[in-house]
């Protein structure tokens, strides 16, 4: 039993060469790509156009403009890519997940006999990860001011999101 399970995380494990998981990141109208130093004492954010950073940017060597940090091309990702990436690959998994545990329901339903004990085994995902683009994130961010203390305070509003994007994903 879990065999499906344990053969589908088997070929996520990066040790196995993993999966390569396809994510779109979103450019600015001009086809510029947001990037971030990733050194502690700078991280400074600029953009760069898009086809010269995958056309001409060595992946083992990028420097930083501002300060002239160097690494590898991975660590130029901004706070909001790094959190677009982990939703995508979050969401890639619960699928991968959820197709698994059907298919163990249904072999464990199958390999049943008839008799006085008889078991089912019935499997009902969860909820699925929403991944809000990196686009819309600042427009469901909302300003509030703490009644209690006065504290200007920014909320994240899935809610909108979702009642939106909800019924298309059913």
């Amino acid at each position: 039993m879990f065999n499906n399970i344990r053969q589908e995380f088997k070929k996520l494990d990066r040790s196995q060469g993993g999966i390569p998981i396809p994510i779109q990141m979103p450019l600015d109208d001009e086809g510029y790509f947001d990037r971030r130093c990733p050194s502690a004492n700078c991280q400074s954010s600029f953009k760069v156009l898009f086809e010269d950073w995958r056309d001409k940017v060595s992946d083992a060597r990028v420097f930083c403009p501002i300060c002239r940090e160097e690494a590898a091309a991975t660590e130029w990702n901004t706070p909001d890519q790094v959190e677009h990436m982990k939703q995508v690959g979050l969401r890639y998994i619960q699928g991968v997940f959820n197709d698994a545990m059907a298919q163990e329901a249904r072999d464990f339903n199958s390999s049943q006999q008839p008799g006085f004990i008889q078991m089912s085994l019935s499997y009902r995902p969860g909820a699925p990860i929403l991944v809000v683009p990196i686009s819309a994130a600042d427009k469901l961010r909302q300003k509030f001011t703490c009644p209690e203390c006065g504290c200007p305070i920014f909320i994240f509003r899935r809610s909108i999101f979702l009642s939106r994007v909800w019924p298309q994903l059913r």
